[in-house]
């Protein structure tokens, strides 16, 4: 495996992966379960962004 070019990214990726093996379970949980949270969020904002572009082009084009 090739070495990352980016210094800040490999401590993040090991900053995390040191989390991960010494955080209680329920420290992991919580983590996971924000992350989860936050994604939902963000991909709901995603699909209402896309209706709304739909609805627009929709009525410049008469429909």
């Amino acid at each position: 495996m090739k070495p990352s070019s980016n210094p800040k990214a490999t401590a993040k990726n090991g900053d995390f992966s040191e989390f991960m093996r010494n955080a209680s379970d329920s420290e992991r949980e919580r983590v996971i379960m924000k992350a989860i949270d936050e994604s939902i969020a963000d991909q709901r904002k995603i699909i209402e962004r896309s209706e709304q572009l739909r609805r627009q082009r929709a009525a410049a084009n008469g429909c």
